[in-house]
């Protein structure tokens, strides 16, 4: 089981990571306060483990275990050009993620089923 699908350990991990960085903590509390107070003008409030797109990342997830890094690179020679992108001077660089366009796919399905677009 993974962490996010563990509340105990999802739990225990926010509270280790507030510990750490108690400012950045505070800050994310103040967002959740504020989106508190919005109501459904914020980010609907829906659990996304219980969204189809979910079920489908985990067993995902599971197939992707077997997978190897360098396999991916072996694969896909441009994977670096596909799994990056730029944004002024910051480089986001998914490349060395074990993930495929699958995941990709995937993951736009969750942010679709949480109703991100509509946020």
């Amino acid at each position: 089981m993974g962490l996010l699908a563990n509340p105990v350990l999802a739990n225990k991990a926010s509270l280790e990571w507030r510990m750490r960085h108690p400012n950045e903590a505070l800050f994310a509390n103040k967002i959740i306060d504020l989106g508190k107070n919005q109501g459904s003008k914020m980010f609907p409030r829906k659990n996304p483990t219980q969204t189809p797109a979910w079920q489908a990342l985990a067993q995902h997830a599971q197939e992707m275990k077997s997978v190897q890094m360098k396999a991916l690179f072996a694969e896909d020679e441009n994977r670096f050009a596909h799994f990056s992108s730029r944004f002024q001077d910051i480089l986001f660089d998914y490349s060395k993620n074990i993930a495929t366009a699958k995941t990709h796919a995937l993951l736009q399905a969750l942010a679709r089923d949480c109703g991100l677009p509509e946020a």
